[in-house]
């Protein structure tokens, strides 16, 4: 994580650098008084940025969420995440049938656009993490050459 923080750091100096020479370059440029201003004022964005990504970089070692990230972008105290609700009997035997959706395309090594389709409508009474975690198995099976996909 520290290298990260100082490749952004190092991008922003490049920036700020690259900002003033720009200045320096052009024929309306202003006195010198102001370049040192705005070179002063550049740092001081600099900064705050490095305190930005420092927070960031602190809330992702710690493993939070986005409502924490926003909160702190904002100023607002984190709201609590809303208690997730249990399946049903219906949405654990939807579940049920859209992990084996998942494991037949597996198996068979292909993924069509006529299987998503049917596995958009198999899990569209899902909740929204559900559905997404099914669409993460999918997408991890492509990226791991598990299944090929199929666009026709």
């Amino acid at each position: 994580m520290q290298g990260s923080r100082g490749m952004v750091t190092g991008f922003v100096a490049g920036l700020a650098v690259a900002g003033g020479t720009v200045l320096l370059l052009r024929e309306d440029v202003a006195p010198p008084t102001d370049v040192a201003a705005r070179v002063v004022e550049l740092g001081a964005q600099i900064e705050q940025l490095q305190r930005s990504v420092s927070q960031l970089s602190a809330i992702v070692a710690g493993g939070t969420g986005n409502s924490t990230t926003q909160a702190i972008a904002t100023g607002t105290p984190p709201a609590v995440a809303p208690a997730v609700q249990p399946l049903n009997h219906e949405q654990q035997r939807t579940l049920a049938s859209a992990e084996a959706f998942v494991d037949q395309a597996i198996q068979a090594g292909q993924w069509t656009q006529h299987q998503q389709a049917d596995l958009s409508a198999l899990i569209s009474g899902l909740p929204v993490e559900e559905q997404g975690r099914i669409q993460a198995r999918i997408s991890r099976a492509i990226n791991a050459d598990q299944i090929e996909p199929d666009l026709r």
